[in-house]
């Protein structure tokens, strides 16, 4: 194994190193320790402190800034590939495909979802009816909406359930309406939810039978999302079968039956 493919190695695997890094995970922990300060200073007797003097978690602003940590961590794979292509191929060849890698390869990446976001977001949007059901329900049995907040986050469970605790912790803060339904604003199978609360706490419109209207507006969508990706399937199959029976009709009944025209003009 020669040097040039020792070193383009190692900078595949530094890539790789790059791209999957701890961010996510550093993410988390600052998170965590944000938290567990709040809950510090709460169970310190601070809750009777002016929301301006503890600093609410933002939510829309850490996802923000993750999604640039990870983007810059996608540009900089990108460029350790292309190093890896320009010292395994050199040449101008190398020099043109290690320029591609590093132009076209985050444009790739930002289009790519990573597995676990993706499991995220759809857990998310499976449970987006329910939480706005839980919430009307609870609503109307005369609970107040951080009591709503808290029973549907322990009802629903999941990635939904951690959003609806954290508006709960930005309830006992005494923020404003919108940094505490800053969270499920966030997202956008969610975003509908908070949207009606918002609006119902500046207009003063009945808020149960506006959320029963998003829950039915949130499984229409949903059934719709179905839909299209069921008929999606058909189309995206299309590719694979005729890769595999083109081949199999060619060699099974074109073939021998050129081959049978050829023999029998021979005779």
């Amino acid at each position: 194994m020669t040097g040039a493919t020792l070193m383009s190695a190692a900078l595949a695997v530094a890539a790789c190193f790059v791209a999957l890094g701890g961010g996510p995970v550093r993410d988390r922990l600052s998170l965590v320790s944000a938290r567990r300060a709040m809950s510090a200073a709460n169970g310190d007797g601070l809750l009777g402190i002016a929301a301006g003097d503890l600093v609410p978690i933002d939510t829309a602003a850490d996802t923000h800034a993750a999604q640039q940590r990870t983007a810059r961590r996608q540009v900089v794979a990108c460029l350790v590939v292309a190093a890896a292509i320009f010292s395994l191929i050199g040449g101008v060849i190398g020099v043109v495909l290690a320029v591609g890698a590093a132009v076209a390869g985050p444009r790739i990446l930002r289009r790519l979802e990573p597995g676990d976001r993706r499991r995220r977001r759809v857990q998310i949007e499976v449970s987006a009816a329910m939480v706005a059901d839980l919430l009307a329900a609870c609503l109307a049995s005369g609970a107040s909406t951080p009591a709503a907040t808290a029973a549907t986050a322990s009802a629903v469970g999941g990635p939904s359930a951690e959003l609806l605790n954290e508006c709960v912790a930005q309830f006992e803060l005494g923020a404003d309406h919108r940094r505490v339904w800053a969270p499920l604003m966030a997202e956008p199978a969610l975003a509908p939810i908070a949207r009606a609360i918002l609006r119902s706490a500046e207009t003063g419109a009945p808020l149960t039978s506006t959320l029963l209207r998003v829950g039915d507006d949130l499984r229409s969508t949903r059934k719709a999302q179905l839909d299209q990706a069921a008929q999606a399937v058909g189309v995206k199959a299309v590719g694979p079968l005729g890769l595999c029976f083109l081949p199999a009709f060619m060699l099974l009944g074109v073939v021998p039956l050129i081959a049978s025209l050829i023999s029998n003009g021979l005779e």
